[in-house]
């Protein structure tokens, strides 16, 4: 599969590769909010799908992991909103959604995984099932992370970063690039920030948050 790659289901076969509390920005992007049907592309374990859960009539997980979808569902299952979540072991490059079908679609450190050249083709795919007016939020990291020994394979993208070791390709799109691909895939973008965090081994992890609309 194009966004997650061989290294994911050693990643999420693990208990120390699971995150059990959603995304701290996503938490506040939906905070009173309701919304109809919601996607997540590349849901991992589940994480972020219980919050959602609770600000949606349906979610429609999607995770190209065998091993991340089972993780999800037994997560979505302990926290009691599995009956909300449809789950879907599939492409993000496909998603099981019609035209226009879905009110929000989430990506938290998903397209960051896919190389920047497949960037546009990714958007436009999330563009196709959201409604005109229906909401994007992306999290992932930007320029400013670290960078030792990786090597650069394309535009803005390297093999691997320190942050993430043994899983590549990892992407970090300036704020215009990601402004200039969302524009021409069908979005407005209405928001953007950067979060920095530095961790016990001195990596440096910076972070975009973009909240786009589609027109």
């Amino acid at each position: 599969m194009e966004a997650v790659r061989d290294p994911w289901q050693a990643h999420y076969a693990q208990q120390s590769g699971h995150r059990w509390w959603p995304n701290e920005a996503l938490v506040r992007f939906v905070s009173g909010k309701a919304f109809g049907t919601v996607v997540e592309a590349g849901c991992g374990n589940g994480a972020n799908l219980w919050l959602l859960a609770e600000h949606a009539k349906s979610v429609l997980a999607v995770d190209s992991c065998v091993e991340a979808i089972r993780a999800a569902q037994g997560y979505c299952a302990h926290r009691r909103v599995a009956d909300h979540v449809i789950f879907s072991v599939g492409s993000v490059f496909s998603l099981p959604a019609g035209d226009g079908e879905a009110d929000l679609v989430v990506d938290v450190m998903t397209g960051q995984h896919v190389e920047w050249d497949a960037n546009a083709r990714l958007f436009a795919e999330y563009r196709r099932v959201l409604r005109t007016g229906g909401a994007f939020f992306r999290f992932g990291l930007a320029p400013g992370t670290t960078i030792t020994d990786s090597k650069l394979v394309g535009p803005s993208t390297y093999d691997h970063v320190r942050a993430f070791p043994g899983v590549g390709p990892v992407v970090l799109p300036s704020a215009s690039q990601l402004a200039s691909a969302l524009q021409s895939s069908g979005f407005d973008v209405v928001g953007t920030e950067y979060q920095t965090r530095e961790y016990r081994d001195r990596t440096l992890a910076v972070y975009s948050i973009t909240e786009a609309i589609a027109r």
